[in-house]
């Protein structure tokens, strides 16, 4: 599994193709900023979550 530095770098890796037309890495980069990423940490902080807390 990748780590969030490694999800981060590849957003960062990706932003100097920034361009508003929905080309393959712009498609890549909004997946990583809309999915990956916050599933990620959504994972991350189930694991500091109080016990009976979902």
């Amino acid at each position: 599994m990748d780590t969030v530095r490694d999800l981060l770098a590849e957003v960062f890796a990706l932003q100097p193709q920034f361009t508003a037309e929905n080309l393959p890495p712009m498609q890549r980069r909004g997946q990583l900023i809309r999915r990956t990423i916050p599933t990620w940490l959504r994972g991350e902080m189930a694991k500091f979550a109080p016990p009976g807390i979902d």
